[in-house]
């Protein structure tokens, strides 16, 4: 979000990660990214 708000492009490799999901924090977080235009990719989109 730091880097977002910093005017950077920023992806999360999702696969890459873990979170640790409490009373569906993980789905707020992703929800939250995407509204400040973080993307989502996964290891392989990196090939």
């Amino acid at each position: 979000m730091d880097a977002r708000k910093a005017g950077f492009e920023v992806y999360v490799v999702e696969d890459a990660t873990r979170a640790i999901d409490l009373n569906g924090s993980l789905a707020a977080a992703w929800k939250q990214m995407s509204a400040k235009g973080v993307k989502r990719i996964q290891s392989a989109d990196l090939a």
